[in-house]
């Protein structure tokens, strides 16, 4: 099942298989949780160390077997490569991806779809993360 982010200020967490659910209590499975921190300064990373984007956390309820889409979008101002990933309770989802390649300044907005397939009944913590190598730099703001 295809989703379509139209802005690059939504990050949806969705459980998938493909049936309709209220999102309505006592029904927690298969909601739609969006997070978007408030707009502001662009914030810096710590070089050659995978760090959380700021904001970019929550926590979805699923079933045993279920997937879990994970649609995340920012701005980034970079001269280097910078690593996106997300975390499924503290484990990234391989792969993690390049938002950009080294070379001129540049800042502009991306968006990637992670999955993590087969999750176990339960609470589950997600966040993104992201990395420069040693002695780079960038910064990142309007993430969702």
């Amino acid at each position: 099942m295809k989703r379509l982010l139209i802005t690059s200020c939504a990050l949806l967490l969705l459980n998938v298989p493909a049936m309709a659910q209220s999102i309505d209590p006592p029904n927690i499975v298969g909601s739609l949780s969006v997070v978007s921190p408030p707009e502001g300064a662009p914030v810096g990373n710590v070089p050659g160390r995978w760090m959380g984007v700021p904001g970019l956390s929550t926590l979805v309820q699923s079933r045993a077997g279920d997937n879990l889409e994970i649609n995340v979008s920012a701005e980034i101002m970079t001269m280097s490569a910078v690593w996106l990933a997300a975390r499924v309770d503290g484990a990234i989802i391989e792969p993690d991806v390049v938002f950009k390649r080294g070379g001129t300044l540049w800042d502009g907005s991306r968006s990637f779809t992670f999955v993590k397939q087969g999750l176990s009944s339960g609470a589950h913590t997600v966040d993104i993360v992201w990395v420069t190598n040693a002695g780079t730099s960038a910064q990142i703001r309007d993430a969702a």
